[in-house]
């Protein structure tokens, strides 16, 4: 991911202006992308059991808003030279993905550190947050999802460290469901970051100056 950021700067040195390589230059960024949150979210399931996991989890997806913080001020520090903003973050990225790799254990048997309970029946974590406990119909199909998880979570547990292909990753209960949420509340955010702004710029024209009422609404 750290090198092919960078690599979005070398035109500026090399004189390339052929949009084909950009785009060839993110896809290929965004697929190395794609492997860093399945990868976070294994080593800290690893890490933490189900009592506070979802504390943990809330407290380290915070790093999303800070990179983005840091990855724009960084940026903005290294202008007038654009390629630069890309080399040096992608560069930091590289560094601390090689730090990574080199001392993050995945797991806490690595380091002789005993696992956490994962089916901890005391967590209260065991069933859905919100539930009618009156609702027979409720229940009854959470048992039925529930039951279908175990059985499919149980197959995979029995393979030991072996790695869960994408199709029966999505047969659990639930993955496809967050993962297209996720998705579009990802597309949602980012074009609100990113395109927003030149929506704003171009359409009303505003050239760093304050917007009235009558024209922010």
């Amino acid at each position: 991911t750290g090198l092919f950021t960078a690599a979005l700067g070398f035109p500026y040195y090399w004189n390339l202006h052929h949009l084909s390589y950009f785009i060839l230059i993110q896809i290929a960024g965004g697929a190395f992308q794609s492997t860093g949150w399945p990868s976070v979210v294994a080593v800290m399931a690893n890490w933490f059991g189900l009592g506070n996991r979802g504390l943990i989890m809330g407290v380290w997806n915070a790093h999303t808003s800070v990179g983005n913080i840091l990855g724009s001020v960084i940026a903005g520090a290294l202008l007038p030279d654009w390629a630069m903003s890309f080399i040096v973050p992608g560069l930091i990225i590289a560094g601390l993905g090689i730090l990574t790799a080199l001392f993050l254990p995945s797991d806490p048997a690595e380091v002789g550190v005993t696992p956490p309970e994962h089916h901890d029946s005391s967590s209260g974590e065991e069933g859905p947050l919100l539930v009618n406990r009156d609702d027979d119909d409720l229940r009854r199909k959470h048992s039925s999802v529930s039951s279908s998880s175990d059985v499919i979570l149980t197959s995979i547990n029995s393979q030991g460290s072996k790695a869960v292909g994408i199709v029966r990753a999505l047969r659990i209960p639930g993955v496809a469901e967050y993962s297209l949420s996720l998705f579009f509340a990802k597309l949602v955010a980012y074009t609100f970051l990113y395109w927003l702004p030149y929506y704003i710029s171009n359409t009303l024209k505003i050239d760093g100056q304050h917007v009235s009422k009558d024209e922010a609404a």
